[in-house]
């Protein structure tokens, strides 16, 4: 199953799906962001297209807002989480 798509390989993922060579997909990210109206991938019936916030439930959103907390509560306290840090060498000699 390929999960995921890479920007500027559509018109060969349309040409697999158009020709039932993959079953189908579910897509929630486009570039650009809103996707454009014509895109040949909304007129496939094994397609679905959803908005890019498809996974947005009342628990993930709760789960994602607890997060945020624990991690500016973390960072409040001087220590902060290293795996939720992107840029960890502005942490410096931090401690995890």
């Amino acid at each position: 199953m390929d999960a995921v798509v890479r920007q500027g390989r559509w018109s060969e993922r349309y040409a697999a799906f158009a020709a039932g060579n993959l079953a189908g997909a579910g897509i929630d990210v486009f570039s650009p962001e809103p996707p454009l109206t014509d895109n040949p991938l909304f007129t496939l019936q094994n397609v679905i297209v959803a908005p890019h916030m498809a996974a947005n439930s009342r628990e993930s959103l709760d789960r994602a807002a607890l997060t945020v907390t624990r991690n500016l509560l973390s960072v409040l306290d001087g220590a902060p989480r290293r795996e939720y840090v992107v840029n960890r060498e502005a942490l410096g000699g931090q401690k995890p």
